[in-house]
């Protein structure tokens, strides 16, 4: 191999952004979320707000008869939405059926116009220190509950349940008097909505151990545990499936869900799901919400829109995993020139989505869409997660490219014989970093070219400290550009390295972090497409083959 020649390439991004850290919305990934288009949700022209959600169905007035379906409210976001009541007019109240596996996507409150996400508005947003989780601080109410003649959620200042009234929700007794309101829908979310996979999974059979892990090795003298998850769960729900696998709770939490569902299917009476914490004991809990009344007195109870953190533990220090997914494409061969040159610069515009109201089609390769958020546990912040042996068999990630600006159907759950969407799954993504591996060999020497990377960012910032890191979900510090192939599984040459041969292999990438005063400054350093091409230096606001591609495609001369 000739030696890299030629001076780095930059990509420029501000660096006063980036040295505030990631953002705090979503994060560029395989498939834009932005572009999907959810045009149930917004039944009218204008912007509408999402009032209510409880009711999960099988069958219905609707298409999607294979994979469960949830009830949605809906009201036109008028008027001051952080305001208890923006009408005392029910007629204003649409209903609307959304895929269960779009649950992560959905949350109580946010407002959606033309079938997009516009905007969250600022509702009180509370952290509850020392909130005591147990079976009699705890109990499962209904929505319009009355005690002693007083409602939990009165009508004249929340009207928005008023259709799903024997929705369920959790009541959690705090020291203060006061009380905390969970809709059990809001509680499947945040706990259990990591992937639309394990959704999935939930809600369409009875729980057993081994439709979550093939196998789950704790060792405990070091805590860590080892999973082997099963199959077509994501890693994204590792630590979810973790705490099942260790604490039998929140296993018995996981089983209610699709026992509830079967309860009331069998008395013949609508289905509305429950579930408690996955854990019992004190932890401490933010969230988003309204302050209502009860009976005459004010802000006694704090309905839960949308939960935001929870800082009760994991059962484990340190957790690994493996996956059955494949991540070789068929019809993918590097060296495939005619494959190569299938690939064009259409091919790097996303498509826009629409979700279908029929359940995906069998033939239709499933995409993974990434929700952005801020860290959901933040006992997962410092401890070590990473998927096992993920460089052994070539590169751990898989991107796809589309050709074209067509529409295109999408659908969740299990794909049927007669349909035509695409499925999707939709993964959580942690902005902030994910947890690195406990140990890592440095390589002796670092290649050439992410050498002269650094020494490029030594002459530019000379009061930084660039050094190479983990990109996650990888378990070395140089590793293999993402394999990227479109619809038809046609490999992008923007992932290969020509010899002057003709000989091809994926590139190399490596990600350097600057280690001065935390600034949180990425740059990823790629390999030129050849010997006498230039290496790639991309400025990125967080560590990891996503971003990395979205950034990437913008420079012609890759």
């Amino acid at each position: 191999m000739q030696a890299e020649t030629g001076s780095a390439v930059h990509h420029k991004v501000p660096v006063e952004l980036l040295r505030r850290g990631p953002p705090g919305g979503k994060i560029l990934v395989s498939m834009d979320t932005s572009r999907i288009r959810y045009g149930d949700l917004t039944p009218g022209p204008g912007p509408w707000r999402i009032a209510w959600m409880g009711e999960v169905s099988y069958h219905g007035p609707f298409r999607r008869y294979f994979n469960p379906s949830v009830r949605v409210e809906v009201v036109p976001a008028v008027g001051d939405p952080t305001a208890p009541c923006e009408s005392q007019d029910p007629g204003v109240v649409r209903t609307v059926w959304m895929p269960l596996g779009a649950l992560p996507r959905l949350r109580l409150g946010d407002v959606w116009e033309e079938g997009h996400f516009k905007d969250a508005p600022p509702y009180a947003t509370e952290r509850f220190s020392g909130v005591a989780i147990t079976q009699i601080t705890t109990a499962f109410v209904k929505a319009g509950l009355p005690i002693d003649g007083r409602f939990l959620l009165p009508l004249h200042v929340h009207p928005w349940h008023r259709r799903q009234t024997h929705s369920y929700c959790l009541c959690v007794q705090m020291k203060s008097g006061q009380r905390l309101i969970i809709p059990c829908l809001e509680l499947i979310r945040f706990y259990f909505g990591s992937s639309s996979r394990l959704l999935r999974t939930l809600f369409r059979g009875p729980l057993e151990e081994d439709s979550l892990w093939e196998s789950a090795t704790y060792d405990d003298q070091t805590g860590h545990l080892h999973l082997k998850l099963a199959s077509g769960l994501r890693g994204v729900s590792a630590p979810d499936v973790g705490r099942m696998a260790l604490n039998r709770l929140a296993f018995a939490a996981a089983a209610k869900i699709h026992a509830s569902c079967v309860k009331h299917s069998s008395q013949q009476v609508t289905v509305f799901p429950y579930t408690g914490f996955p854990f019992l004991g004190e932890t401490t809990l933010e969230a988003t919400g309204l302050w209502l009344p009860f009976g005459e007195t004010p802000d006694q109870t704090f309905l839960v829109f949308q939960l935001l953190s929870c800082s009760y533990p994991f059962p484990f220090r340190s957790l690994s995993y493996e996956t059955s997914e494949s991540v070789t494409p068929a019809h993918a061969d590097p060296s495939d020139k005619a494959q190569e040159t299938r690939f064009s610069q259409k091919s790097r515009k996303d498509r826009a989505r629409s979700v279908d109201d029929a359940d995906p089609g069998p033939k239709r390769k499933e995409r993974s869409a990434r929700i952005g958020h801020k860290a959901r546990f933040p006992d997962l912040t410092y401890k070590p997660i990473w998927k096992d042996n993920s460089d052994r068999e070539g590169p751990g990630r898989l991107f796809f490219l589309d050709n074209g600006e067509v529409e295109e159907l999408v659908g969740f759950g299990d794909s049927v014989s007669d349909g035509v969407a695409r499925p999707l799954d939709y993964a959580s993504s942690t902005v902030g970093g994910d947890a690195q591996p406990v140990s890592v060999d440095a390589p002796k020497r670092l290649p050439r070219f992410a050498q002269m990377v650094i020494d490029d960012l030594a002459k530019a910032w000379p009061n930084s400290r660039f050094a190479p890191v983990l990109i996650p979900g990888t378990s070395k510090l140089i590793t293999t550009f993402p394999t990227v192939v479109d619809k038809d599984g046609v490999l992008s040459g923007i992932c290969l390295f020509r010899y002057a041969t003709g000989k091809t292999r994926l590139r190399r990438v490596c990600m350097l972090e600057d280690s001065s005063d935390h600034k949180a400054l990425f740059v990823a350093a790629v390999e030129g497409k050849a010997p006498q091409k230039p290496h790639l230096q991309v400025v990125l606001p967080c560590n990891g083959f996503d971003k990395l591609l979205a950034e990437i495609s913008k420079v012609e001369d890759y």
